[in-house]
């Protein structure tokens, strides 16, 4: 019984440690109100775990939703700071409190020159972890390959592929 409270104790204020080391800054550069919705440009947000600075995001123009506490942009590009050094960019995102959903051309380049395209992807914040169902375009040295799904996760240094990967031949 006494090892169940001390169990319990110290989760809760692992957990209450783990939610307040994690903050946000955002900013806007110019913003206006239209029908409601908060146009914004020049997005910028940092996202950090205690003093480390885990990645930035960076979007062109956007709306925030006061509402719901989400952001829809455009022109997006997303950079770790932290772990393995990725960048994505798309043509949207949405971003919310617990996630990243990015949409259309969806480029990862990875610090080891391989890059990946696909149509949408998931960025997990709090688990750190990225994952797609869609069909995945890799490029490494010339080399391209096909393959579906995927999941990347351990500070974006582990990829495992939901299907087998394929030589890409563009010419058949």
């Amino acid at each position: 019984m006494t090892f169940s409270v001390k169990f319990f104790k110290i989760m809760v204020f692992s957990l209450m440690f783990l939610f307040f080391s994690c903050k946000e800054k955002k900013s806007v550069e110019n913003n206006f109100v239209i029908d409601g919705m908060m146009v914004i440009t020049k997005f910028y947000s940092e996202y950090y775990e205690g003093e480390r600075k885990i990645y930035t995001l960076r979007a062109d123009t956007g709306f925030y939703f006061d509402s719901t506490d989400i952001y829809k942009l455009k022109k997006v590009e997303y950079k770790r700071e932290d772990g393995e050094d990725v960048l994505i960019y798309s043509d949207s995102s949405i971003v919310k409190k617990e996630s990243i959903d990015y949409f259309g051309n969806v480029k990862i380049v990875f610090s080891d020159s391989m890059e990946l395209y696909t149509d949408s992807i998931v960025y997990l914040i709090k688990k750190d972890t990225l994952k797609t169902d869609d069909s995945i375009i890799m490029v490494k040295k010339n080399n391209k390959m096909l393959t579906y799904g995927m999941i990347c996760y351990d500070n974006f240094k582990r990829i495992i592929f939901n299907s087998p990967i394929l030589i890409y031949d563009q010419e058949k």
